[in-house]
């Protein structure tokens, strides 16, 4: 199925493009406006028969494993092996540290902050593509994710580091 919905959506991108592309049209603009909304109908109700089809037919997969009697947290840091159905449950459950209407404010607000933020980066860019005479396309898909992934890299180098040189410590 996923198959199915990643070539629908190249299609429905395709589609028009060629249409653009060849100038075949017969009048211009609108027939390629219209292929494209089509297929954005077409695929949003597709993805919509999809989730519909993944949560009534295979509800199973979307179940917390600790509801099947095993905690998310012994699967995931390989305390639990499956040897039958009387073993022990090593970790108990934890309680949330905020309410759920106390998430959902604290999600609201950090949207509309990231929103913000968002469009004084955007303004800067534009600043800064004017000032350097680098273009725009350039600094927001080149530089732009080189220097937001900077710390996230050098993030995971440092914690590959330190896992290696804690299990070799542990391993002497």
């Amino acid at each position: 199925m996923n198959p199915g919905l990643l070539l629908m959506s190249v299609m429905g991108l395709l589609f028009p493009t060629v249409l653009h592309v060849t100038h075949t049209e017969l009048e211009f603009g609108k027939s390629e406006l219209a292929l494209s909304r089509f297929g954005s109908c077409v695929m949003l109700v597709a993805y919509g028969a999809y989730l519909y089809y993944q949560l009534t037919t295979q509800n199973n997969l979307y179940m917390p494993i600790a509801e099947i009697g095993i905690p998310y947290s012994a699967h995931f840091f390989g305390m639990y092996e499956e040897q039958g159905a009387n073993d022990e449950i090593l970790e108990e459950e934890e309680t949330p540290e905020i309410s759920k209407w106390g998430s959902i404010i604290w999600l609201s607000i950090l949207t509309i902050w990231i929103a913000v933020l968002s469009q004084h980066l955007v303004n800067a860019i534009e600043g800064a593509s004017d000032a350097l005479g680098i273009p725009v396309a350039f600094i927001s898909v080149i530089l732009l994710p080189i220097v937001g992934n900077a710390a996230e890299h050098a993030g995971a180098i440092m914690f590959a580091i330190k896992t290696s040189l804690t299990s070799l410590w542990e391993w002497q």
